[in-house]
């Protein structure tokens, strides 16, 4: 009986991480600096994103960034996707860090209002980011060619 009474004062577990708590950590993220080699709006062959993406990263990802380093536990991507290089929304995409393994991430899709669609353990962004060093496609470094030049696919140069 005294070890079900104990049990039962314990402290309850922290809350998992959520939308909502994403939401609150992505809060001015338009003021955080972007990967090295994609400063601004850039094409985007591979396109499950839009046709042009642009990249911010928070200071935990630019500090593991410099120091060659795995990411850290609540480093953040923000990833806007537009239909054109005028900037026309398409969608919005959060990755923030886990705890754990480095292919660890709380994936938020939204919708191009920012609109929540779906949050959590996504395996569809999870198997598409696999490529990536610790699920990131591009992290500060020079982005692959397939991700940015994509007259290999039209035949045409990417847009400037």
């Amino acid at each position: 009986m005294f070890l079900i009474l104990l049990a039962a004062c314990a402290d309850p577990k922290p809350d998992a991480y959520d939308a909502a708590r994403l939401a609150a950590d992505i809060e001015g993220y338009e003021a955080w600096s972007h990967p090295t080699d994609w400063p601004s709006v850039h094409p985007s062959c591979e396109g499950s994103h839009g046709d042009f993406v642009q990249i911010w990263q928070d200071a935990r990802i630019d500090a593991d960034v410099a120091a060659d380093r795995a990411y850290g536990e609540g480093g953040l991507f923000v990833l806007e996707g537009y239909q054109d290089p005028a900037g026309t929304p398409k969608m919005f995409v959060v990755m923030r860090k886990n705890a754990g393994a480095a292919g660890s991430w709380f994936w938020g899709h939204y919708d191009e209002a920012h609109s929540p669609i779906e949050a959590g353990d996504l395996s569809g962004c999870a198997g598409c980011h696999a490529a990536g060093r610790g699920r990131v496609r591009h992290d500060g470094v020079e982005p692959p060619r397939s991700l940015t030049d994509c007259s290999a696919d039209s035949g045409t140069p990417p847009p400037g």
